[in-house]
């Protein structure tokens, strides 16, 4: 090639030089490595969302960065290898890398993680997930990584989403001059949570507290192991606030030479079901209760007596048991069940949960459905049982609803197919992204808290007083669960043309409340009433004997 200056001020002489490199076709969207690239960065760099990075097996020294929505495939996680060289995280989501995000098929070792503003320390080691970044991390082993603070193995920031499925996370270590948590994965709370499911979580340490996983956001957790973690202060298994856990198997966490003074420490109002704690080393009880937990059909050494902190704070449930889960090699790692096992079909009872042949639960990792469901918002009145939804009182002609977030936690997106009720009153749609006919979009591992994710909104339309209720059917395309039953009732209330009275046309005055429209007078014949009401806007409440012998008495449970 040359090249003349055209500068009319410059005497000098043109010159020939050469340029050299490689091209790139990437009219496929796919980008090869190391074919076309000889490094995965330089792929990453290369490619535009929606794009695919397809990485050949081999051992790749660097430290990658993805901070947009693209597809990242290894070969196969035991043959691709990404190594940190202890020079930093070895994989970091920035922001834009966001739910279209998919990162699969690798072993990523070696990393000693990144400075993380909110812990104010180095985190991260093998995989850190940035601010308001959302991957799906898929079929990965994440192993021999280190922080000096916390999230040996991976690390969300608070605002980021953590989604990993499939994968094994092993052999990482949190230690340092700091209190560390989290030596297999460590998330702050807030985002949008945390989403873990077929994860095999062993051999990490930390030198405070949860040797194997510590999340503070609302983590869903399911069909999971979690085995074999240390840690010096407490919680070797698990430290997690507003957890749900589902079809795990916690066991042989803990040890003689590190302190562990429980096995798994639960925060907020948490939930552990079908599951099996079993086989840990702790200094005092497996279970610590900070706050709320549920615990339902599980098998739980040492039983409601001797296995939890406090009573006080247990809600000992339905179809637990306390007897040897007869696991089928446990001390060789094989913590499936054995025939004569007392956890098959032991688990919740409820359809959604059923194994993938139909039958109900088994207790353990192998059993269930891989789908999460519930009412409510986080730790703010959530139910998880779908089998007596109450509309309370609603008037005739209203149109009542309950939102219901369904978490799809298995291996692909699937469909609600339809639906069938028993009585037409109840009925269901969608709600979120323009979702409200069926057949209704569920991808895997999002959460249905996102505004624009699907939640199930079951109605409740009565067209003539009375008591009510109807089995709802929902279909699916989904491997592991062909159908489920949601359940609903209501009490249908006539609304008067005039006043609304109670007791006359309402039993209580919340019911009143319930039943009336913008601009209606409830008047309250004179009595006492053991209520605690919910008032709402645009309504007149009044009584008509006055307040000497009209009564709201609270009974002592909160506000009037």
């Amino acid at each position: 090639m040359s090249l003349e200056n055209i500068n009319p001020g410059f005497s000098g002489e043109s010159g020939d030089f050469t340029l050299s490199g490689n091209a790139i076709d990437l009219s496929d969207g796919v980008v090869l490595v190391p074919a076309e690239v000889p490094t995965i960065q330089e792929a990453i760099d290369a490619s535009s969302n929606g794009d695919t990075v397809l990485v050949a097996a081999g051992t790749y020294v660097e430290n990658i960065e993805i901070d947009k929505e693209i597809v990242v495939i290894g070969a196969d996680r035991e043959t691709t290898i990404i190594d940190g060289d202890s020079s930093g995280s070895v994989v970091y989501f920035g922001s834009n890398a966001g739910f279209d995000t998919y990162f699969s098929g690798f072993t990523i070792q070696n990393g000693s993680g990144m400075y993380d503003y909110l812990s104010e320390g180095i985190s991260g080691g093998g995989i850190f997930v940035g601010e308001n970044s959302a991957p799906l991390l898929d079929d990965l082993i994440v192993q021999d990584n280190t922080a000096e603070k916390g999230g040996a193995g991976i690390n969300k920031q608070t605002s980021g989403t953590l989604r990993l499925a499939n994968s094994i996370i092993r052999n990482n270590n949190a230690v340092g001059n700091h209190h560390l948590n989290g030596g297999g994965i460590h998330g702050g709370g807030g985002g949008l949570g945390s989403f873990i499911s077929n994860v095999e979580i062993y051999g990490n340490y930390a030198n405070y507290m949860s040797g194997g996983i510590h999340l503070s956001d609302h983590p869903i957790i399911v069909n999971s192991i979690i085995r074999d973690n240390r840690s010096e202060e407490e919680a070797s298994a698990i430290y997690a606030h507003n957890m749900f856990m589902s079809n795990c198997v916690v066991s042989q966490n803990g040890s003689d030479e590190t302190s562990d003074y429980c096995t798994i420490k639960a925060g907020g109002n948490s939930v552990i079901q079908n599951s099996i704690v079993w086989g840990n080393n702790s200094e005092n009880f497996d279970i610590e209760i900070s706050d709320e937990l549920l615990v339902q059909y599980s098998i739980i050494e040492g039983g409601q007596n001797n296995a939890f902190s406090s009573l006080e704070e247990l809600s000992w449930g339905e179809g637990n048991l306390t007897t040897d889960p007869l696991l089928t090699d446990a001390t060789n790692n094989d913590f499936s069940l054995s025939t004569s096992s007392p956890a098959i079909d032991a688990g919740n009872p409820f359809s959604l949960y059923n194994d993938s042949d139909g039958t109900r639960n088994d207790m353990g990792a192998n059993g269930g459905s891989r789908f999460v469901i519930y009412t409510g918002v986080n730790d703010n009145n959530v139910k998880y049982d779908m089998t007596d939804l109450s509309f309370g009182y609603v008037g005739v002609g209203n149109q009542e609803f309950l939102d219901i977030s369904l978490v799809n936690m298995g291996n692909e997106n699937i469909f609600l197919n339809d639906f069938s009720s028993t009585d037409s009153q109840f009925f269901v749609t969608g709600q979120s992204d323009g979702q409200y006919s069926f057949p209704l979009d569920i991808p895997r591992l999002i959460p249905s808290n996102r505004q624009d994710i699907l939640r199930i909104r079951l109605n409740y339309l009565p067209n003539t007083s009375g008591v009510d209720s109807a089995n709802v059917v929902l279909t699916t395309s989904s491997e592991y669960l062909s159908q489920f039953t949601i359940s609903g009732n209501g009490t249908a209330l006539a609304i008067p043309t005039g006043d609304i009275n109670v007791p006359a046309d309402a039993p209580t005055i919340q019911a009143a409340i319930d039943i009336a429209s913008n601009g209606k007078t409830i008047v309250v014949a004179p009595g006492e009433y053991f209520e605690n009401i919910i008032a709402k806007s645009f309504i007149s409440l009044t009584s008509s004997g006055g307040p000497l012998q009209t009564i709201i008495n609270g009974n002592n449970e909160g506000v009037v």
